[in-house]
């Protein structure tokens, strides 16, 4: 790493910020193949067992948590783009289209296995991913 033995890594800018990578690699290409996010899950067979007003308690909540989560997502973004800044990386936010559409062609198989698997989860997940991208 700082013998120069890697020249590159594929992170997020959470990675990116998290991890201090500006000590090993003073330049960061925007791709977003990534964006910070949370997920929570619950076993279906606890949460059909619980009280009605639970229930709906727990679902006020997510419903909650995920809006607070998409409108952090952009203040979180321009955050951690600041700290690599702060810390003198250089962040190329226009990559060519040519490798975004290259990089794109290869996820579509893996992203089409996934949604087979894992409908109707996927549309619930993939689209608001998909709409929601900065």
């Amino acid at each position: 790493m700082v013998d120069g033995s890697i020249n590159a890594v594929l992170s997020s800018g959470d990675g990116g910020a998290g991890r201090g990578l500006w000590q090993f690699l003073p330049y960061f290409s925007e791709i977003t193949y990534a964006l910070p996010m949370s997920v929570a899950s619950v076993n279906q067979a606890v949460y059909d067992g619980l009280a009605p007003e639970l229930r709906e308690a727990v679902d006020i909540a997510s419903r909650q948590t995920e809006t607070e989560l998409w409108t952090a997502l952009s203040t979180r973004l321009r955050e951690n783009y600041q700290r690599m800044r702060d810390n003198g990386v250089t962040i190329d936010t226009s990559s060519a289209p040519a490798i975004i559409a290259a990089l794109q062609s290869g996820a579509a198989a893996a992203q089409q296995a996934w949604c087979a698997r894992s409908e109707p989860a996927c549309e619930h997940v993939l689209g608001p991913f998909k709409a929601g991208k900065p």
